[in-house]
């Protein structure tokens, strides 16, 4: 007999998707006659399961047998029939619900999430399905056709199909979701550039050499390429992960997973990315690694490197062979944590075998010596592949092609004999040979080549016109320190801004943004594939920051960490305090419109805090005149006519609400960034000042949110300053809370010293058998211990 709370129930539901519909309509335009029509279908349906429930408890009241409930009401088909209904609802009311924690670029505007096929489809079910119950309502109990049951098991099926078409499009964007939360950089796309610069028959004298030899080896090993910036490793690197791809893609038991570390990439450069990319691709082979990360992808905390290795090491057993291929160590400023990372792994493992490259590094020898097989690219292994190189390119290239025999003779053996092994200096001089426009140029200039790859840089900086050096330097300096890639509009934005600027206009920018490109002359490349520009070469942004350029003429493009950072900083703050960004919180919708005109916006916004950070390696310290371009930016927060700081707050979090930002003090995010020079000013200048004032959307103090980022050195300074050790936020999770969460004993310790006391709920999130409590427990036990150890021996 069928329960007439389901018929309630299904109503109940269709009310809440009707209300979804009407809150989309107040905020979205699109499809507007079709979501009408959804909406009035919704309503029809709402009213027939209104009506077919008032049947059936008419019928169940009454004492006339004659007029009892039909036979269908009560039969298995009508039961199936309202749980096929419920799941079709349930799924299209859980694709109009609004995510209260999508990424931040995917809430800049609401946008209606059906298109317009996706609404007729909802419309001819709802149809058919508003027309079925109508019809049971219709057939009396004497007579029920076979053309009613075939509809409803025809209904019934084409829900129930649609339902598990959902169920598994959702499960893949689960996954996905996983995957890129795992491994945001994705080392496929750099694969797949790097490798298309290999020239097929180049490299063999490593692959069949020293490379076969460690593949076959049935032991933990590292094997290390060394080479000078320049020498082609990632070229080669590349060629060999195509070789291991091919010699192990039908074998389910060998594993092969790549990374590329990348120097104008600080997400390429984190140690938990790398350990997470590796994790990734080892699912390919053994599924069930993901699996010990559902739970953790649903909560916000951060994964740390030992748990990564420990999975590694763990889910690597399930492998004859798992071998990790990892380049350009040396561009990664944790290059040390990565190494000692891959040094644990091959020590307590089997059967891993690691394959690494990067420049000559006494650090990488010391950490890994008794478990190294270093391999040098010296010039006599890899002369033979330049003269191929050389030979392709004058075969491929037409103004060199068409040149007299005598003259591509000369071009090989020069080239050849001046190269010192150095790919990066070859590829320079023949597109530097093949822009000469005849061949008395081309030996002149072959007579001219600079002996070495500093010389050939120092050439193509001295041809950039007087008038460009400003802007080239410029460029240079952000590409080489930029924390994640840069657009040519980006980047277009960020060479023109002067630190007096109110605004930029038309006027102000380069018109168009590919001259940018052509007055650094070939130093900068874009990359069309994926919008980005970048240094041509990690060698240009080595010279540039040398000592050695400052013995040429062309010293004026010389910089150092210092001088950029401080240029990339203060230039995000000036663009933050654009007039045109003075009116603090506006409309969503202007939001998005705002990231469409101003290029740089979004980058200055989550970036400039970065740069200023003195949380990570390299740590730049902030000057007076940073100091006070900082102070006059946050103290927009008490402007009376808007603030670019909550403006700024905003670009950061445009999920967050209005009331929530505006209330939101500069303590709170300047403790968040971990910026400890800048809370030290904040707690000795500012008046008045809650030091506990709650922010953010978990309404936590600022020490509660240093405590979250581990920034041990702003903690001190806040509970020296009389912060609340105690205080928790809207979920009742303490300052201990999160040194326990994060295992981080120092600050346990810190707040214990400060008055924190250990009797709150440190699981208020987890369940009765969830096997983590007994892991806070033991946590909170060891800490605790080892703290009064520590006031013991202080006392």
């Amino acid at each position: 007999m069928v329960d007439p709370v389901s018929l309630v129930s299904l109503a109940a539901l269709v009310g809440d998707i009707i209300w979804k519909v009407y809150e989309y309509g107040k905020e979205v335009k699109e499809w507007r006659s079709e979501r009408r029509a959804l909406w009035e279908e919704l309503f029809a349906l709402k009213g027939v399961l209104e009506h077919t429930q008032q049947r059936y408890e008419y019928f169940q009241a009454t004492d006339d047998p004659m007029n009892g409930t039909t036979p269908f009401m009560q039969s298995k088909e009508f039961r199936e029939m309202i749980l096929s209904t419920k799941e079709f609802l349930d799924d299209l009311s859980s694709r109009l619900t609004v995510p209260k924690d999508k990424l931040r670029k995917a809430v800049k505007a609401l946008k209606w999430p059906l298109d317009k096929s996706d609404i007729l489809m909802s419309i001819e079910r709802l149809e058919r399905v508003k027309a079925w119950f109508v019809l049971t309502m219709m057939s009396d109990s004497l007579d029920l056709s076979r053309e009613t049951y075939h509809e409803v098991h025809e209904l019934k099926s084409l829900l129930h199909r649609e339902y598990e078409s959902r169920t598994d499009e959702r499960q893949k964007k689960s996954k996905g979701d996983l995957v890129h939360w795992l491994a945001p950089v994705t080392p496929s796309l750099t694969h797949t550039k790097a490798f298309s610069k290999w020239q097929e028959g180049t490299g063999s004298w490593f692959v069949k050499g020293s490379f076969e030899e460690w593949f076959e080896l049935n032991k933990p090993s590292i094997l290390w390429l060394r080479g000078k910036s320049g020498a082609g490793k990632t070229t080669l690197f590349s060629s060999v992960i195509e070789h291991a791809l091919r010699r192990t893609r039908l074998n389910q038991r060998i594993g092969v997973a790549y990374f590329y570390c990348s120097f104008d990439n600080a997400n390429s450069q984190d140690p938990v990315n790398v350990l997470g990319s590796l994790i990734v691709q080892l699912a390919e082979k053994v599924p069930s690694v993901l699996d010990a990360y559902q739970a953790k992808f649903l909560s916000p905390n951060r994964l740390k490197v030992q748990e990564l290795e420990d999975q590694i090491l763990d889910q690597c057993r399930m492998l004859e062979r798992f071998y990790i291929f990892i380049d350009a160590v040396n561009e990664s400023s944790s290059s040390s944590n990565i190494v000692t990372s891959l040094l644990r792994i091959v020590q307590e493992s089997k059967n891993v075998g690691i394959f690494m490259t990067s420049t000559p590094d006494a650090e990488t020898q010391d950490i890994l010596q008794g478990r190294l097989t270093p391999v040098d690219m010296r010039t006599s292994c890899i002369e033979e592949d330049i003269r191929f190189f050389v030979n392709i390119k004058i075969q491929q290239t037409p103004s060199l092609r068409d040149l007299s025999e005598k003259i591509k003779s000369e071009i090989r053996q020069t080239v050849v004999k001046k190269s010192d092994g150095m790919f990066r200096w070859v590829q320079c001089q023949m597109d530097f040979l093949a822009a000469q426009r005849t061949g008395k140029a081309v030996r002149k200039a072959l007579e001219q080549l600079p002996n070495d790859l500093n010389s050939v840089y120092v050439r193509m900086l001295a041809s950039i016109a007087p008038a460009d050096q400003i802007i080239a330097k410029q460029a240079f300096m952000w590409l080489s320190f930029s924390k994640r890639p840069l657009s040519l509009l980006e980047l277009c934005e960020a060479v023109v801004i002067d630190e007096d600027d109110y605004s930029i206009d038309e006027d102000s920018r380069l018109r168009p943004p590919t001259i940018l490109l052509r007055l650094c002359k070939g130093l900068v490349v874009d990359d069309e594939s994926t919008g980005q520009v970048a240094l041509a070469h990690s060698s240009i942004k080595t010279f540039l920051t040398s000592e050695k350029i400052k013995e040429t003429e062309a010293v004026f493009f010389a910089f150092d960490y210092e001088e950029a950072t401080q240029t990339i900083i203060r230039k995000c703050l000036t663009y933050l305090m654009f007039d045109d960004f003075g009116g603090g919180c506006c409309d969503r919708g202007l939001l998005q419109n705002r990231f469409t005109r101003f290029h740089l916006l979004d980058y200055t916004a989550l970036q400039w805090a970065v740069h200023a950070s003195q949380r990570r390696k390299p740590m730049y310290s902030l000057n007076e005149s940073d100091h006070l371009l900082i102070s006059r930016f946050l103290s927009t927060y008490n402007s009376s006519t808007g603030s670019n700081f909550t403006h700024w707050v905003l670009c950061l979090i445009p999920e967050a609400e209005d009331e929530i930002i505006r209330a939101t003090q500069p303590l709170y995010y300047m403790s968040s960034f971990g910026l400890t020079s800048i809370v030290e000013r904040i707690l000795k200048t500012y008046r008045p000042l809650d030091v506990d004032a709650y922010g953010g959307r978990q309404k936590s103090t600022a020490l509660q949110v240093s405590c979250v980022r581990s920034s041990i050195n702003v903690i001190r300074l806040l509970l020296e300053h009389g912060a609340d050790p105690n205080s928790c936020n809207i979920h009742g999770l303490s300052c201990l809370f999160w040194a326990v969460r994060y295992g981080r004993d120092d600050v346990y310790i810190l707040l214990r010293q400060y008055g924190a006391e250990p009797n709150g709920n440190f699981e208020p999130h987890l369940g009765k058998r969830d096997p983590l409590k007994a892991l806070f427990r033991r946590t909170i036990k060891e800490m605790e211990s080892e703290y009064q150890r520590g006031a013991k021996a202080g006392g």
